[in-house]
C-alpha cells in the first residue's frame, strides 16, 4: 500500500482523484489544499492546508506534508502547480515522484 498526497482537494479534480483512490486502491491518500475547509480534506485519510502554490512557501509546506506522512508519490491536480513543478521537485525528497501528464518530473532523478 502507497501513501499518495493529492493537491488542490478543494476543486472537482483534486476531490475526484481523492474518491478514486479511495474507491479503487488500498492506498492510503492525503489531501493537501489552500482552504484547510476544503471538502477533499475531509474525504482524504488525512489532509492539511498548504499555501497557494505561487506563495514562496508552498514547496517547503508541501514537501513537510510528505515527510508528515511518508508519502510515495504526489499527485498535483491545480493548473498553477504545473507551473510551479521544477521548485517543489527541488524541495522534495529525490525518491518521491511526481505524477503529473507529460512532465518530465514524473519520475525521480
Amino acid at each position: 500500500m502507497a501513501t499518495v498526497l493529492v493537491t488542490g482537494v478543494g476543486g472537482a479534480s483534486g476531490v475526484g482523484a481523492v474518491k478514486s483512490l479511495l474507491a479503487r486502491t488500498d492506498h492510503k491518500v492525503i489531501g493537501i489544499d489552500a482552504n484547510p475547509a476544503a471538502a477533499g480534506i475531509r474525504l482524504a485519510d488525512a489532509g492539511a492546508p498548504v499555501p497557494l502554490a505561487t506563495d514562496d512557501d508552498w514547496p517547503a509546506a508541501v514537501a513537510a506534508v510528505v515527510d508528515r506522512f511518508g508519502v510515495d508519490v504526489l499527485v498535483p491536480t491545480v493548473d498553477e502547480e504545473l507551473a510551479e513543478l521544477t521548485r517543489l521537485r527541488a524541495a522534495l525528497p529525490s525518491e518521491t515522484p511526481i505524477v503529473a501528464p507529460g512532465s518530465p518530473l514524473s519520475t525521480p532523478p
